[in-house]
């Protein structure tokens, strides 16, 4: 399997990487994209826009592939040293170019003709190639994120006196907001808040996505988004992956939040084993590829099957941290922490702040729970090393330690002769085959 996804891009990018895509000749081909049209490279909103025009565009992409253009660009990058302030900025401010868009300016239209022939490209160059593709609606969070950009309509004073009141009378007083077109989408998102607290779930799921979709920083993808991706799949016959419905009834009566989001767009893994098993579906009904997976489309079973820990979790959610503090969220989005002991923290800090190895870390932790005698918190350390990377000796020789703790000696021997087959003739592992054959025999022997 070959993950493609890039940060930052959009559909330009996903297109242009099509022909090398098709040289690889793949089984498959799964595409999940569309919240990146408007702020991702050449994105009409992003700093790097040059142009609206989809030809102009196509065009800047295929002189950057030609190295005299690559020496001009890295020429004048070095001569403009960017302030320290940016270079310490995420990644996701560092691209907003234009802070306002909504539905029906001309760049906003723009972007979604662009997505809709980029998409409409890459799905014929596919198909002429015979093969096969599974793409999905993209999914965000509606009930627990604020929209990130300002419409400059709204009274900020009736929102801040509305948040205090009870739902009827803060709808009330947001009411002459509410009657404005388009409907701003901070007076939109507080309604959808006030109508959930009244137990209006299907009102405030309306204005949940009307938030979203009037949301004047569009980091999310609007309604349109899903559209374009819907009526491509039925014009090209492409299996369409339910994702949005399949949120939809996980988080239900609510619309899909901090539940399955760490902030707008991003899942937690809940949501990303409900996006793999969106696709999962898919391919299991398709029969697409031979996969025996009747068994893991149990949401808890297919998380418990993936080689991840508690460590990992919060490496992803200590970096939102950091991008929450910024623009354009600027401290308005909270992170629901997943809780941990301070030990998975201090490695968390070490790995990112430190540059402790990932693999190191994990060894870390799996050794200090090993050693307190819980061979099975280790195991998953382990495994989480062995996963990622199946000759890592360090990986090997410690599942071997663990499966001895187990008393699982075949299994122990046999993760200490892979170790072996890795790193031919060490000691140590001889030491460890010997000292787990006389503990063998003791056992057998009674």
């Amino acid at each position: 399997m070959i993950n493609l996804g890039i940060s930052a891009v959009n559909s330009f990018t996903v297109a242009d990487m099509t022909d090398q895509v098709v040289a690889l000749q793949p089984d498959l081909v799964l595409i999940y994209m569309g919240h990146n049209e408007f702020y991702g490279a050449l994105g009409p909103a992003s700093t790097q826009a040059i142009s609206a025009n989809r030809t102009l565009i196509r065009l800047t992409i295929w002189l950057r592939e030609w190295r005299l253009v690559q020496l001009f660009r890295d020429l004048l990058n070095g001569l403009n040293d960017a302030p320290a302030a940016y270079k310490k900025s995420s990644l996701m401010s560092q691209m907003i170019g234009k802070a306002r868009m909504l539905p029906g300016d001309p760049l906003y239209e723009a972007a979604l003709h662009n997505f809709r022939a980029n998409l409409a490209a890459l799905l014929d160059n596919y198909k002429a190639a015979g093969i096969p593709v599974i793409i999905s609606e993209v999914v965000s969070n509606l009930r627990d994120q604020y929209p990130l950009g300002q419409s400059g309509t709204v009274d900020e004073a009736m929102l801040k006196k509305a948040r205090r009141l009870s739902p009827p009378e803060a709808l009330k007083t947001i009411d002459p907001m509410l009657r404005r077109q388009p409907i701003p989408a901070e007076a939109a998102w507080l309604a959808a808040l006030k109508w959930d607290q009244a137990g209006q779930t299907v009102k405030a799921r309306q204005f949940f996505i009307l938030a979203r979709d009037n949301d004047p920083m569009p980091f999310r993808a609007p309604t349109a988004i899903n559209r374009i991706i819907d009526s491509l799949a039925r014009v090209f016959h492409i299996p369409l992956a339910r994702t949005e419905r399949l949120f939809n009834r996980q988080s239900a009566p609510h619309p899909p939040g901090a539940d399955l989001f760490l902030e707008h767009v991003h899942p937690r893994t809940a949501g990303y084993g409900l996006i793999a098993q969106s696709f999962l579906h898919v391919m299991d009904s398709l029969k697409v590829l031979k996969l025996n997976i009747a068994d893991s489309l149990a949401p808890r079973a297919f998380l418990e099957q993936q080689p991840y820990t508690l460590f990992d979790e919060r490496i992803g959610e200590y970096k939102i941290q950091k991008l929450l503090k910024g623009f354009p969220f600027n401290g308005r989005s909270t992170l629901r922490e997943t809780p941990a002991d301070s030990l998975v923290n201090r490695m968390v800090r070490r790995h990112i702040e430190e540059g402790l190895y990932w693999d190191g870390a994990h060894f870390k932790l799996g050794d200090w729970r090993l050693q307190h005698n819980r061979p099975r918190a280790a195991l998953s350390e382990y495994r989480a090393v062995y996963a990622n990377d199946p000759t890592n000796p360090s990986a090997l020789y410690r599942l071997g330690d663990v499966y001895l703790a187990l008393e699982e000696y075949d299994r122990a021997e046999s993760y200490y002769q892979k170790a072996l087959e890795e790193t031919p003739g060490q000691a140590y592992l001889y030491a460890k085959l010997g000292r787990l054959n006389i503990i063998r025999e003791k056992t057998e022997a009674g």
